[in-house]
Formats: structure tokens, sequence, C-alpha cells
């Protein structure tokens, strides 16, 4: 068994949000058409999604990308979609003061808690 390059229990951004399943060797070509980086940030995991199109892929940092030798790769994706909906959560922080503050945040962005947070005092 080989080396495992990413994994989505290290970081949840090493698979583009709504990929496709995929489950297949593949040459370092090809793999290099489905990977995401920044090179002017070689240290970074960047986010990237696929919301309007069906693709597979994964973010890798760029220095890890730029070392990945020839060969065949296995990737593996275990995703799928579901019709449904998303529940969101509430809490609600009694203070000494009658002023209130709301802050409120989209969840779907996967370990950017601080994306798009807005806030109202």
């Amino acid at each position: 068994m080989g080396k495992k390059i990413v994994d989505f229990r290290e970081s949840n951004l090493h698979v583009i949000g709504y990929s496709t399943p995929v489950d297949r060797r593949v040459s370092l070509e090809e793999l290099q058409a489905h990977l995401y980086s920044r090179e002017d940030l070689p240290h970074a995991i960047p986010y990237v999604t696929t919301y309007y199109d069906e693709r597979w892929g994964f973010c890798v940092t760029h220095n890890m990308r730029k070392n990945l030798k020839e060969g065949t790769y296995h990737v593996f994706i275990d995703s799928e979609f579901k019709e449904g909906f998303l529940t969101y959560g509430e809490l609600i922080v009694s203070g000494t003061s009658k002023e209130e503050i709301f802050l409120s945040t989209y969840v779907c962005h996967p370990s950017m808690a601080n994306n798009e947070l807005s806030g109202r005092p």
C-alpha cells in the first residue's frame, strides 16, 4: 500500500466542496488536472467548491503539489448527493445588558467559521 497524500480527516479543505465520488487509478498528469493550489501561498490549502459543475478534485499546498512524483495514483472520494435540507442552529447567551448583539454566518464553509461573518449591535 502506498503513502496517503491527502486525508479529509487531516483537513476537510483537502476535498473540493461538492466533489463527485471517485475511486480509480490515474497518472500524475491526469491527477494534476484535478489538483488546486496557490503558487503565491505555497503553504496554504485553498478552499475550492464545485456547486454548479460535476467534478472531483483535491486542494493541496503548492509545495506538496510540486513534490509529487511520476507514477500511478489511487484517487478515492467517498461522497454522495442527497435530497434534503440543512437545519440551522441558534444560541442565545443572556447577559447583564438589555442590548442585543446578533451574529450570523453561513455554515456551508467547512473550517472557515469567520468567512463572511456578519454582526449587528
